[in-house]
């Protein structure tokens, strides 16, 4: 077996509150400069408690940047721990090797732009309409029909049920809104959704549309799509509230309202 090429660090902040500011004020920007300096190939991060995980893949071996980086955090104040640690990959639940790679790109990608938008006063749209924007993009991509797409919705609440009920009145408006994120094509609004950014879904949903008609995804692909939500809400910020509700109220918008 090939030894892993991705390095891992867990990083604590000294105030959760301000992890996503610092990681896109500090963090981001060296990590990007790094990219293009061809110091490293591909980065990524994921929220976990009580440490982030923040996983890249170094051109050499001797790249340092990364680990000055966290100890001048660490110095200034930003930063409680930070450790080097092992990345174990979810292989089969993303679909196999292949379809681990395609994760990894738009991890990458999403990643940088969630970042992006996090540095931003003000974005143009809320992080819960963006990301049923992005997820309808990949949905798309991958081939999934309007039934299908509910379908991997309702496999997205066994793995975030929902533990409230919403009000008649807030219900009806907030199915309505879904239904419109749903029926919306981001490349309409480029000053909202970043063209490079719904493209790295439209592309990672053609990938592995295309590894499953060629028999070589390890995992049913609504069952791969779903846990690429989870995956996304996480970066996102999205409590497991927000992920539950969003995800019966695209069930609901699919199956339980009329299509007209």
């Amino acid at each position: 077996m090939q030894p892993s090429t991705w390095h891992q660090y867990m990083i604590e902040f000294t105030s959760p509150a301000s992890a996503a500011e610092i990681t896109a004020r500090h963090i981001a920007p060296e990590l990007a400069r790094a990219h293009e300096s061809r110091l490293l190939h591909t980065w990524w991060y994921i929220r976990k408690t009580p440490a982030w995980r923040l996983r890249y893949q170094p051109a050499h071996t001797n790249v340092t940047v990364v680990a000055e980086l966290l100890e001048k955090l660490a110095a200034d104040g930003c930063l409680t721990h930070w450790a080097q640690g092992i990345y174990e990959p979810e292989t089969l639940a993303f679909g196999g090797p292949e379809a681990m790679e395609a994760a990894h790109e738009l991890f990458h990608h999403d990643s940088r732009h969630l970042l992006t938008r996090a540095s931003k006063h003000h974005p143009a749209l809320g992080q819960r309409e963006t990301t049923v924007l992005l997820f309808t993009t990949l949905l798309r991509a991958a081939g999934q029909d309007w039934a299908e797409q509910g379908d991997v919705w309702a496999k997205i609440t066994d793995l975030r049920p929902t533990t409230h009920d919403l009000a008649p009145d807030a219900s009806n408006t907030l199915q309505h809104a879904m239904r419109r994120l749903m029926t919306t094509n981001p490349d309409t609004l480029p000053e909202i959704v970043s063209p490079t950014w719904a493209d790295a879904f439209h592309n990672t949903g053609q990938e592995l549309a295309a590894l499953a008609r060629n028999g070589r995804l390890q995992r049913g692909l609504r069952a791969v799509l779903a846990h690429h939500f989870i995956f996304h809400a996480n970066r996102a910020g999205l409590s497991g509230t927000d992920q539950a509700t969003l995800a019966r109220l695209a069930v609901n918008t699919v199956f339980h309202t009329d299509t007209d």
